[in-house]
């Protein structure tokens, strides 16, 4: 008898196949999530990152001497965040 007819014929093999079937099936769908949480955490990471930048970036023209609507021509930033610095 083959492994697949032995496990189609025992009811209690079968059944302890499909539980360990349903467990890894439940461990993948866990990483996945897993997976895409951390996708989300470095994408926020790297917004966070690029915010600090242009604000860095910001002050350095404003301590320049340039006026505001420029710094918020070239940083990216609006008008009231350059304000704000």
């Amino acid at each position: 008898m083959d492994a697949l007819t032995y496990m189609s014929a025992d009811p209690d093999v079968r059944a302890a196949y499909q539980a360990r079937i349903r467990e890894m099936n439940r461990i993948r769908a866990s990483q996945a999530i897993k997976y895409k949480e951390g996708l989300a955490e470095g994408e926020k990471r790297e917004r966070e990152k690029a915010k600090a930048e242009k604000i860095e970036s910001a002050k350095k023209m404003l301590s320049d001497g340039l006026s505001g609507e420029l710094v918020s021509k070239y940083s990216g930033l609006s008008i009231e965040e350059v304000k704000k610095l």
